[in-house]
Order: C-alpha cells, then structure tokens, then sequence
C-alpha cells in the first residue's frame, strides 16, 4: 500500500474556500479566538470584583464596557459560531450531500462575523449586553453604542443566512434514502436551531 501525502494548502485558499469544512474550521478557529478574548475580559471582571475598591479597572463606566463586550463575546461570537461551525462540518456529511446547499452564501455568512465582532471591539459600549432600558438609553454614549447595534444586526443576519442554508440543506439536499426520520439527532438539533434562530433573531434585532 501507497501512501500518499498531499501538500499543505496555502492559507488564502482555506480563507477564501466555499467548502463545507473549510468553513466550519474557521468558524470554529475563529470563535475559539473570541473565546479567549472574552474569557480575558471575564477574568478582569472577576478581578476587580475580588476585593472592595479600585482593583484593575479604573471606573464604573469601564467596568460597564467590559462587561457588555463580554457578554455580547461570549454567546454571539463565540457560543454561536462553534454551534454553526460544528454544524457546518458535519451536516453534508450526515445527509450525504457533496457541501452545503448555498456555498457561497455559506462564506458570506461567515465573514460577517469578523465584520460584527469589530463593531462590537471597537465601540466598546456601556449598554450592557442585554442593553434594557432606561440603562441603555440614558447612559449609552455615542458612537459606541451605534456601533454595537449594528455590530449585533449584521451578526443576526450572518445567523439568519446561515440558518436558512442549514434548512435547505437538510430538508432538500439529504440522500434520497435519509428520510427525515431516520436523520440523526444533531441534524435535528441544527433543524430545530436553524427555525428558532429565524424566528428569535429578526424580533430581537428590531
């Protein structure tokens, strides 16, 4: 027996792939990344709130920041994107389909991410993440606060493409011979996600 070792790909082609793991390896990669931010933001939160007083962040306000950026982290960037990235992996594998149904739109719904997650980093806001009111209307502070509401819409509509593919696919591109009963139960799990995902994120982006 021969074994053949093929060459690495170089990094633009993995980047710039269509392919169903190829994109599932960057949506997990990249939401470990915003793990690790989030998780140094939480470890800051916790620091200063170890003792009474003034620990390592200087001010209510600040505080205020980094416990919005780290909640909004860790469920939209990084919760969310490995849920998607596990499910882009191995969804056409377990409905015996050659990728996803729309790959294009596949890349395109990822590469929002890094687009909403810079929005969110950059404008720091003070909303906190669940932004309700009267809070977030009379402390949030401009441009901040606009950025992290139009950070969180183009995350909510990177969801809402992915979800929509993750739906065709599993119920118009399975093997004729996988009935949608016979599906496995993370298939159904991404299904019943995917529906959820496009009822839930329209209502909370308006």
């Amino acid at each position: 027996m021969v074994l053949e070792v093929k060459r690495p790909r170089p990094m633009w082609e993995i980047l710039f792939s269509t392919h169903h793991t190829d994109i599932g390896l960057l949506y997990m990669f990249t939401s470990l990344a915003f793990l690790f931010m989030g998780g140094a933001l939480a470890m800051a939160i916790r620091t200063e709130l170890f003792l009474p007083g003034v620990q390592v962040i200087p001010d209510a306000n600040t505080f205020h920041r980094f416990f919005t950026v780290h909640g909004t982290t860790m469920l939209l960037l990084w919760v969310i994107p490995f849920a998607a990235g596990v499910g882009n992996y191995l969804i056409p594998i377990m409905v015996r389909y050659k990728d996803m149904a729309w790959p294009k739109l596949n890349a395109v719904a990822f590469w929002m991410i890094p687009v909403g997650a810079a929005l969110v980093w950059l404008g720091f806001s003070d909303t906190g993440w669940t932004a309700y009111p009267p809070y977030s209307i009379i402390k949030a502070p401009g441009p901040a606060a606009e950025m992290w509401i139009f950070g969180l819409k183009i995350l909510g509509i990177s969801s809402i493409l992915g979800s929509i593919n993750f739906i065709v696919t599993i119920l118009k591109c399975r093997h004729p011979d996988l009935s949608i009963m016979r599906m496995s139960l993370f298939a159904w799990s991404i299904r019943s996600i995917s529906f959820m995902t496009l009822i839930a994120v329209p209502t909370f982006a308006a």
